[in-house]
């Protein structure tokens, strides 16, 4: 590990560089004149600005974080719970969204980051959760060759914690408190003897913190992990033990890591946005300074004097907006800059946010806020979506590695049974869910950090393909409500056999309603086909009744009897208003029907007389309206 801090002692000194850049900027080396401007031009920290809300609204507004795909065999309902339970537990019952956020922050500063996925059985009233680090890379020694942690054979993440939390945790030697701790004059000592002493990696000066190194090896039982201070190497903090999850048989460590680009190989050839935009801003600043100077000069006038006139003592000379000037005395004039600063700073603006993948619509090739042509918009618009379409496939790769780990801490510890909620529904988990024989990856689409793209691209794909008997309904309404708010899918979208089976159930109530002789209101929206076929069917059945044997009895059901002819009559306008044609279709398949007499009525589908039901097959139609054996149903659509 001392020899990998060595070898990346020249990265370590640029991101220092790039951080002053970032945060506080590049001062001016030299003022030109005492009080002279020292602006900073923030092109790196503005183009940061853009792109991490971009990469946040990629993953959380997805219906479904994650998508699982079963590798052996096809279990659609539990590989579909599977996915929800996960996209539960990371947006609700862990600290990923947050995390998460500060993850795309560090890699799109440093160029890569480290999150690391652990298991707290202490979350959730002890109950336990998935938990999550955002790892700064200059807090995680890794080997130079390496791309991956997955490749690597020895690698170390280097954690800052205060004294109360390392006396809290159990696992921790107690005894080391003294020795472990900042300002240790001990540890000190053995450190400056090694001659690499750095502030937070190996020592601090703070009291108060404690800095441990927590060293991963690669074994062959998996991987190995040892816990040390590191001015006290040779006194473990925790016995030493093998990580017990594992990914589909093979070995499995926490740490993912995401970079920013990829391009060379390597651990720190990764750039971030501020090492990339570095020379632009640079020039800008430096164009920004240059243009306070010249204001400077510019907005205190200078004068000029004519030697033959004859002036008053000018130390008592004092000008207002207004007075006149004394005779033999003139204004300067200023000549005007050399060039325009302000056309030359948009063009480095516009070139550092190319060089940062960011598309800026708001200047032309020539550098001008003017008029563009249909050709340059065209090349915007390709090179824009080219160039995020790139970088969300590269986040995609450190992101699906991310949820991999996620599942597999779920797995090994979630229990046996994993609640969750979807659709404001309480759930479980089947057990024939809880595996890792699954290919999971983010459940994106390459536009998907562009809203207004996806709802016009759900819209017309929505109009093309609504009603077509090829296409999958459901789905189709699904993505179509899901590209504006996925929320807005999970609480107002109803398949359509969930739907039929809720109006089945809401009409069958009404008609109780009816039969007491109380009217109903028929609504607009409700599916009146359906509907109407229930109502149908209640009145055939009515029809087969034998007589009532008393006139209170006959009264009452003759009072039923027009309540249902009236609540009939009230869905049948509304499906005219609603869908004229379907109406016409219905009228005309019940045309023969006198619900009175209780007659059969001939079927849609087949022009012929309606069969009588047999005995065992209360409900052949699947209208919800349960006949006796040897009784004629409604209407057959």
């Amino acid at each position: 590990m001392i020899d990998c801090l060595k070898r990346r002692s020249v990265w370590e000194q640029r991101q220092r560089i790039w951080y002053e850049m970032l945060h506080d900027g590049v001062g001016r080396r030299s003022k030109p004149f005492p009080g002279a401007a020292n602006l900073h031009l923030p092109l790196a920290d503005n183009a940061l600005a853009k792109m991490l809300p971009y990469d946040i609204n990629a993953v959380f507004s997805r219906q479904l974080i994650a998508s699982f795909t079963p590798i052996e065999r096809e279990m659609g309902e539990a590989t579909a719970a599977a996915a929800e339970c996960l996209d539960w537990k990371l947006r609700k019952e862990s600290n990923f969204p947050k995390e998460y956020a500060f993850w795309r922050y560090l890699v799109r500063a440093s160029g890569r980051a480290i999150m690391k996925v652990r298991w707290d059985a202490e979350a959730r009233g002890g109950k336990g959760a998935l938990d999550f680090e955002a790892i700064d890379p200059l807090y995680f020694i890794a080997e130079s060759e390496q791309d991956s942690v997955d490749d690597m054979e020895l690698f170390c993440h280097v954690k800052q914690i205060s004294v109360a939390r390392y006396k809290r945790t159990a696992v921790y030697r107690q005894d080391l408190v003294e020795l472990l701790k900042g300002g240790n004059n001990e540890a000190a000592q053995w450190k400056e003897q090694e001659k690499e002493q750095r502030e937070g990696l190996t020592s601090t000066t703070n009291t108060d913190l404690i800095i441990l190194w927590e060293c991963w090896e690669k074994v062959e039982e998996g991987y190995l992990v040892r816990t040390f201070g590191p001015g006290q190497p040779d006194k473990p903090v925790r016995p030493e033990f093998i990580f017990p999850v594992k990914w589909q048989g093979q070995a499995m460590q926490p740490f993912v890591s995401g970079q920013s680009e990829m391009g060379e190989k390597g651990w720190y050839a990764s750039r971030g946005i501020p090492e990339k935009v570095a020379p632009y801003e640079a020039y800008g600043t430096k164009l920004w300074n240059q243009k306070a100077d010249w204001l400077e000069y510019c907005n205190k006038p200078l004068f000029t004097r004519d030697p033959q006139a004859v002036l008053t003592n000018t130390g008592n000379l004092k000008l207002a907006p207004g007075d006149a000037l004394p005779p033999g005395i003139s204004p300067a004039a200023m000549p005007p800059p050399p060039f325009v600063i302000d056309q030359e700073m948009n063009l480095a603006r516009q070139l550092a946010e190319e060089s940062a993948m960011i598309p800026d619509f708001g200047v032309s090739e020539d550098g001008k806020q003017d008029t563009r042509t249909a050709t340059e918009m065209q090349y915007i618009g390709s090179f824009a979506s080219q160039g995020i379409q790139h970088q969300a496939w590269v986040s995609s790769i450190a992101e699906g590695e991310i949820y991999k780990r996620a599942w597999a801490l779920l797995v090994a510890f979630g229990g046996k049974e994993l609640t969750y909620f979807s659709s404001r529904t309480r759930k479980v988990l089947p057990q024939q869910a809880l595996h890792d024989n699954y290919l999971i990856e983010p459940d994106s689409l390459p536009d998907a950090v562009n809203k207004e793209s996806r709802i016009k691209r759900e819209f017309a794909r929505f109009q093309l393909l609504r009603n077509d008997p090829r296409i999958n309904q459901d789905e189709l309404y699904n993505r179509f409500l899901s590209a504006e708010d996925p929320r807005i899918a999970k609480t107002l979208y109803l398949p359509q056999g969930l739907k039929a089976a809720t109006e089945r159930e809401d009409e069958a109530i009404e008609i109780g309603v009816l039969m007491e002789g109380y009217p109903a209101a028929a609504m607009p929206g409700e599916d009146h086909v359906t509907r109407l076929q229930m109502l149908y069917g209640k009145l055939q059945q009515l029809g087969m009744l034998p007589p009532p044997s008393s006139p209170l009895e006959m009264q009452k059901a003759l009072v039923a009897r027009q309540r249902i002819q009236e609540h009939l009559a009230q869905h049948m306008m509304l499906l005219e208003q609603e869908n004229p044609a379907m109406a016409k279709q219905f009228k005309a398949a019940t045309a023969v029907l006198d619900p009175a007499q209780g007659q059969r009525v001939p079927s849609m589908e087949s022009g012929g007389p309606a069969s009588v039901v047999p005995a065992g097959d209360t409900d052949p139609a699947g209208l919800g309206v349960q006949a006796q054996p040897g009784e004629p149903m409604g209407v057959g659509l």
